[in-house]
């Protein structure tokens, strides 16, 4: 099963350094499938590891004039209420209305590009990007795979 993450942040100066916060109430828990959440929601040693495997697109809440970015994440930290996200961006966007544009392709729905958090996709992320024509040309596999 293809999976990537999905971060949508109402903060406008939320993607321009490597490290974010989320809420923990607001990650995993809301806009994924139960199993998926039942898999990752306690972010212990295993699920940060997987979950650092996949593919992420970093995005704004809807109106935000700012496309949306590609990468992964290189640390997650959990405390009691919060979240510390460490990432890197490749040179690769996706211009804000395509990204809004693939709602179906990309599995979020309703509102959700109207509330900051953290989901986890059951979609194949390069392949739907792919048929928008934008390549993550010779970097999928190591990409999906890497390790930080």
């Amino acid at each position: 099963m293809e999976l990537y993450n999905l971060f949508i942040s109402g903060d406008d100066e939320a993607w321009k350094t490597n490290t974010t916060y989320f809420p923990l109430v607001r990650c995993i828990k809301e806009y994924t499938d139960d199993d998926l959440v039942k898999r990752f929601i306690s972010l212990g040693e295993n699920e940060i590891e997987e979950l650092k495997k996949l593919p992420c697109i970093f995005a704004y809440e809807k109106g935000y004039e700012k496309d949306a970015s590609i990468g992964y994440i290189t640390d997650i930290v959990k405390r009691q209420d919060q979240v510390r996200i460490t990432f890197e961006k490749m040179d690769i966007t996706i211009p804000k209305e395509i990204f809004e544009s693939m709602s179906f392709e990309l599995d979020f729905r309703g509102w959700e590009l109207t509330r900051t958090h953290w989901a986890v996709k059951k979609v194949d992320l390069f392949k739907e990007l792919g048929e928008r024509g934008i390549i993550v040309d010779g970097v999928q596999q190591n990409y999906r795979y890497r390790t930080p």
